[in-house]
This record gives C-alpha cells, sequence and structure tokens, in this order.
C-alpha cells in the first residue's frame, strides 16, 4: 500500500514527464511545420499573379485570355535566379510558350509570301548568334512586320528589332495563328519587310 506523500510524488513525477512529451511533441511538429512552409515557398513566389509557380528551374505560368499584360514579363523577370531557367506559358490547358530565359528560341515566319524569306532571315539571325527554332510560313499576308515577345528577356527582343529594323513589338502572348509554335520569340514578317534593310 501507497502512502499519500509518495503518490502525490508519484503523480508529480509523471505530471513533468507527461510535460516534457508534450513539449518535445510541439517542438517536434513545429519543426516539420517550418520545413514543409519553407520548402513550399522555395519552389513558390508571391506574385501579383496568382498563377505564377516555380517547380526547380522552370517558371510556369497558367494565364487566362484576361491575363494577357505587360506586368507579368515584371513579375517572371524578378523570379529568375538561374542562368538555366526556363519558362512554361500555359493557356487554358495548352502550353503555348516554352523557352530559356537566357537565351531564347525564336521562330521567323514569312507573312510577305516570298519566297525564301524566312529562311534567309533565320540565317542570317543564327550568324548572329540567336537561337533560331525554326523557320516557316505565316498562315496570313500581313502588312506589316512585328516581333511577338513572350519573354521576360528585352536584350535579347531589343538586339533582334535592332538588327532586322522591326519597330513594333507585341507582348501579346496567344495568337490562334501560332497555336502550335512555342518559341519565346516569334519574328512575323510583313509586307513592309526588306532584307536589304537588315543590319550586317
Amino acid at each position: 500500500m501507497i502512502d499519500i506523500y509518495s503518490y502525490r510524488k508519484l503523480k508529480l513525477k509523471k505530471k513533468k514527464v507527461r510535460n516534457w512529451v508534450l513539449l518535445a511533441l510541439i517542438l517536434v511538429t513545429s519543426f516539420i511545420t517550418l520545413a514543409l512552409l519553407s520548402s513550399i515557398s522555395s519552389n513558390s513566389f508571391q506574385s501579383s499573379y496568382h498563377n505564377i509557380v516555380v517547380s526547380s528551374n522552370t517558371i510556369i505560368v497558367n494565364l487566362t485570355k484576361l491575363d494577357l499584360d505587360s506586368t507579368v514579363w515584371d513579375d517572371i523577370s524578378k523570379h529568375i535566379n538561374s542562368k538555366d531557367s526556363f519558362v512554361k506559358i500555359i493557356m487554358e490547358g495548352n502550353v503555348v510558350a516554352y523557352y530559356s530565359c537566357t537565351n531564347p528560341e525564336i521562330s521567323v515566319l514569312n507573312a510577305k509570301k516570298e519566297q525564301d524569306l524566312a529562311m534567309n532571315v533565320s540565317l542570317h539571325l543564327l550568324r548572329k548568334g540567336f537561337n533560331i527554332k525554326n523557320y516557316g510560313n505565316f498562315p496570313l499576308t500581313l502588312e506589316n512586320s512585328y516581333i511577338l515577345n513572350r519573354t521576360p528577356n528585352k536584350e535579347v527582343v531589343y538586339a533582334i528589332s535592332k538588327i532586322l529594323k522591326i519597330k513594333v513589338v507585341s507582348n501579346f502572348v496567344f495568337d490562334e495563328n501560332l497555336k502550335d509554335d512555342t518559341s519565346g520569340i516569334i519574328v512575323i514578317l510583313g509586307k513592309d519587310f526588306d532584307v536589304k534593310r537588315m543590319e550586317n
């Protein structure tokens, strides 16, 4: 039989052990929660666009047609922390662009219907060190040339604009005529384009 003094002492010991166990559980849970939150925050970032996520070295942007303005590029460029970063733009479930941030892929399309125009311009840009993905014909004939820019890399767009003497740059990400072209930059050569004016 146990006396009251021994009983109280035993109860106090059990209470202390229980408190230490509870404290240890709280600390372990806190560390696990912090670790999970830090891994989530390292793979994503806050943006004025709730639909931009960084996964590994790829910035994934989910857009709707209402999101198409130039501030999305400012958001993306703030979070390019590696020379090996890639951007994947998804619109309504379809990948509309996938390119390297530092050396974006470029497509050259002929909307003038002049034979070999896109090929000749592509070769010229290749010789200048640009990353040409493909060239071909645009499905429509257009009066004016323009550069469709889906990248935050303004330096490359500016350099192409200067070489080709094309002043119009559009940041409109999606064009129904280009739904199969995922290049970061698309050069569309209209009737106003003159090969002779290109910078050598």
